[in-house]
């Protein structure tokens, strides 16, 4: 994955994901979350492209990752995962049945 200079469209990082990005970007502060195929979401610096932390889902993270009050929500397989969105510690894990693709939304405090 690579980020382009708005104003100039010059290059202002690339980031190796061996071609296996699977969803689309989140941006809140700074930070882009981007889920893969491997099973890993990453959390890299916006400005730089370094990576701040990976966390493994253990299976797929396909969806987009949704941010809310400092926790990622990824979605992927049958599994939700929150983490801590600053970390990448793992707050808790739910089995919503049946595999899912769909992007977590969260709204008035509801995922």
């Amino acid at each position: 994955m690579y980020a382009l200079d708005t104003g100039t469209v010059a290059m202002k990082w690339t980031y190796d994901l061996n071609g296996l990005s699977a969803s689309l970007l989140t941006m809140p502060n700074g930070v882009v979350y981007v889920g893969c195929h491997d099973g890993n979401v990453y959390a890299l610096d916006a400005a730089t492209g370094t990576r701040k932390w990976m966390y493994s889902t253990g299976g797929g993270a396909d969806a987009t990752p949704a941010v809310a009050n400092g926790v990622l929500y990824v979605g992927g397989g049958e599994l939700v995962h929150a983490v801590d969105a600053a970390t990448g510690t793992e707050k808790w894990v739910y089995t919503v049945g049946g595999v899912r693709s769909a992007s977590p939304a969260v709204a008035n405090g509801v995922l």
